[in-house]
């Protein structure tokens, strides 16, 4: 018989799942000692506590908070739904499963179980079933933003025509907005972000950018969609350089760039190059060029300033 080797992988998660534990047991003995041995709240009052707990990211006392729910009221299904959440977060799909398993079993419809179960499906590589988990989701709740969202993500290479469809749903039906638990940004704002690549991938710049833009006045501070409205505009600005030759339209594109990343030193190296050698404008070129060097100190951009300054004092004779 040939012996089994446990790699290390497998001794880290152990070791992470025991420390878990500890923490949990230490909270839970904490909690016991300020209620004296009783559970004093409702298992809908534990379950607030629990949520409490989740959003601020105090995984243990999240645990603890459940368990306490669900001794109050086995029949609490957000309580077994919260200890799946926290399997989740530490990577525990194999329990998180099997909590999701049983409150499917139990209610079939119960849609954030559905949404939890075809996320980690889908995350490990059984995209057909997620996504039929999430068309299931859509039939019992039709303005879902995630699964709605997930399907466009999903969709995006193999019918990018239904991933369209998918992610345009998605942000209509997260017009406010909402936080998720499971998420940096709202499915609103993730939708533009794909949204608005599948637009570029087909084809449709100017589509794209009109998505991205509204994500980025929606949220200034979500980098993803910040980075890749600058890459599509310099992109704009590119085809205007080069395609059309109009220089005054390429400039708005890379002074909207520097608008939104007043660090990008290429689209202020561009930006004195036109208004240098195109527009004539030596003291807007000047400004573009200090500008590119102070975030690059490259030794090229000086033999650029001397020489605007030098045009610049003929200028004034």
């Amino acid at each position: 018989m040939r012996s089994v080797r446990i790699g290390k992988g497998f001794w880290i998660e152990l070791g992470l799942l025991i420390l878990f534990l500890m923490v949990a047991l230490l909270s839970l003995g904490s909690w016991a000692r300020r209620t004296g041995g009783e559970l004093p709240l409702g298992g809908e009052e534990y379950l607030v506590e629990a949520d409490k707990f989740l959003a601020q990211g105090r995984m243990a006392d999240a645990m603890v908070a459940s368990w306490y729910a669900r001794l109050k009221n086995p029949n609490l299904m957000k309580a077994r739904y919260n200890i799946a959440v926290i399997y989740y977060r530490n990577r525990w799909t194999f329990e998180a499963m099997a909590e999701l398993d049983e409150i499917i079993k139990r209610y079939p419809n119960n849609v954030a179980a559905l949404l939890l179960k075809a996320r980690i499906l889908g995350e490990h590589g059984e995209i057909e079933k997620a996504n039929g988990i999430y068309l299931n989701v859509i039939d019992i709740d039709p303005d879902n933003a995630e699964a709605h969202y997930y399907l466009g993500v999903n969709f995006q290479t193999s019918d990018p025509r239904t991933a369209e469809r998918e992610l345009r749903r998605a942000i209509e039906c997260d017009s406010n907005l909402k936080p998720h638990i499971l998420e940096d940004y709202p499915f609103g704002l993730k939708a533009r972000l794909q949204l608005g690549r599948l637009l570029y991938n087909k084809g449709d710049l100017d589509g794209a950018l009109t998505v991205l833009e509204e994500g980025y006045m929606l949220e200034p501070n979500y980098q993803e969609i910040k980075s890749q409205l600058v890459d599509y505009l310099k992109v704009k600005a590119q085809i205007y350089q080069t395609g059309h030759r109009d220089y005054s339209k390429s400039l708005q594109y890379y002074e909207k760039v520097v608008s939104i990343d007043p660090n990008d030193a290429e689209a202020w190296e561009w930006i004195g190059k036109i208004n240098r050698y195109y527009l004539n404008d030596y003291e807007d070129a000047l400004k573009a060029y200090k500008r590119a060097y102070e975030l690059t100190k490259d030794p090229y951009l000086v033999a650029h300033i001397k020489e605007v300054e030098l045009l610049l004092k003929g200028e004034s004779r």
